[in-house]
């Protein structure tokens, strides 16, 4: 499958805004990643991986795989998509250390933030994981391993876990409303008295990709995942 970004080599990319390719003229439907990580060692260190699509496959915002060894860390991964596994990120038959990202809005039919399978190897700490469809975190039943800390799963439908056991109260891992400024707009800074903040999270630091930027609001937030499984 096609990917916005393939990486063949060791290397980090620079910060960018991950859209899908423009094309010039129709061409037939084919998936488009995010970013491909096949079989290398990877840094991705902070991007915003929005809008894309695997439709036949795995992986809509960040695919990992082939005994890959990543490092994803102060990104935005929201409003991808996948038909299968792990609309934000999936990790197979690699080492992934997943810090400091909002994994937000993602969707697929298993695990709409972070899927790891296939003797895969997850670390995950400080990430906003909210507000996913196809359950916010999955772990396969095949010798994968998946590590939480100091995480805010919050929000995700059906269910915010599935394959391993609720690690909310463990760890410093949370299940609360992040208090995004504004989810509608996509502005994944937190305000003031989120559970996030580092004055708020019980010694865990940040929590998710941005810091505060504005004071508390009074609306009511609801995801558009939400909306659309409440009026479906």
């Amino acid at each position: 499958e096609a990917a916005c970004v393939r990486v063949p080599q060791p290397r980090a990319l620079p910060h960018r805004d991950l859209l899908p390719l423009r094309r010039t003229r129709p061409l037939p439907r084919e998936p488009r990643r995010g970013i491909m990580i096949p079989a290398t060692p990877f840094s991705e260190e902070p991007n915003i991986i929005r809008s894309n699509e695997a439709y036949a496959g795995s992986g809509g915002g960040i695919y990992i795989d082939n005994f890959s060894a990543a490092h994803i860390q102060g990104n935005q991964i929201y409003d991808n998509s996948c038909g299968a596994y792990g609309g934000g990120i999936s990790v197979w038959q690699s080492n992934a250390t997943i810090v400091s990202n909002s994994i937000v809005e993602n969707s697929a039919k298993y695990g709409g933030g972070v899927y790891v399978a296939a003797g895969g190897r997850a670390d995950c700490r400080q990430n906003v994981m909210a507000f996913n469809q196809g359950t916010g975190v999955v772990l396969g039943v095949d010798g994968s391993e998946k590590q939480l800390s100091c995480n805010d799963v919050f929000g995700n439908e059906p269910q915010n876990y599935s394959g391993l056991p609720d690690a909310t109260s463990t760890l410093g891992n949370i299940s609360a409303d992040p208090r995004f400024c504004s989810l509608e707009q996509r502005d994944l800074t937190l305000e003031s008295g989120s559970p996030c903040n580092p004055e708020m999270s019980s010694g865990c630091a940040l929590m998710g990709a941005l810091p505060a930027s504005c004071g508390p609001t009074n609306h009511v937030r609801v995801s558009l995942g939400r909306v659309k499984v409440r009026y479906r």
